[in-house]
This record gives structure tokens, sequence and C-alpha cells, in this order.
């Protein structure tokens, strides 16, 4: 409803927002898994650890400190992809903080003279009227 009355810079500048919350979303939602990933892998360890598990499949010593590195290994992947996963929010975040300075310049700005285009949108807005919500109009 309200993409009608921006510029195109304003406009630009809300979907290149959008597509950041949507990059955030979808980062955040892969350091949930990986988080979940790691827990599973600690949950199994004391069990792994545990000798008499495998006292029947003969070579147990041999076998069970293999099962262990391959768990660690695993564990040390999990880890750095976590610490890949945070440096991709943190990019995204000062993407976020920078199309906002960008916005909320775009919305104040007045041409010399005479009333900008975005000073007759924001005149059309209702005061409630958020980032979010002319974000979701995208």
């Amino acid at each position: 409803f309200y993409v009608k009355y921006m510029d195109n810079k304003t406009r630009s500048i809300l979907r290149k927002f959008s597509e950041c919350v949507d990059n955030f979303q979808e980062s955040f939602n892969t350091l949930v898994r990986l988080f979940q990933n790691a827990g599973n892998i600690e949950q199994r360890l004391p069990f792994l650890k545990d000798e008499n598990n495998y006292k029947n499949l003969g070579n147990e010593t041999d076998l069970q400190q293999m099962v262990l590195a391959k768990q660690v290994t695993a564990l040390e992947n999990v880890k750095n992809r976590i610490l890949n996963s945070v440096s991709d929010l943190e990019t995204i975040v000062n993407q976020e903080e920078r199309l906002f300075v960008d916005f909320s310049a775009s919305v104040s700005s007045v041409s010399s003279g005479g009333v900008s285009s975005m000073d007759k949108v924001t005149t059309l807005l209702p005061e409630s009227t958020t980032l979010a919500s002319l974000v979701e109009a995208i």
C-alpha cells in the first residue's frame, strides 16, 4: 500500500533491508541447527567413552579411540561453522544498520526550496507506521 508513495531510493533501501532480514533469518536458523548438532555430539560422548559398549566387538580400544576421534573432529568442524555463522550474522547486522541510516536520511531529506516526495509520503502515512510495516508492504 505505502510502496506506491515512496521514491525509488527509499523503495530500494527497503527492498535491500528486506533481503537482509531474510538472510539474517536463514543464517540464524543455520546457527540454531549447528548448536543442535553440537549438543547431539556432546550427548553421545559419554556413551562413546564407556568401554563396556565395545566389549563384544573385539579390538575395542582401537575402535573406541577411532570413534571418539571422529566425534571430536566432527565437534571441531561444527564449532568452526558456528564461528562462521556468527561472523555472517555480524556482517548482516552491519548492513542493516547502514541501510537504516540511509533510510532515515532518505525519509528526513527535504529538497531545497520545496517539499520532497518523501515529505509528501510521510504526511500520507499514519504516525504509527514503522519501518517493519513498510518492509512488509514490499
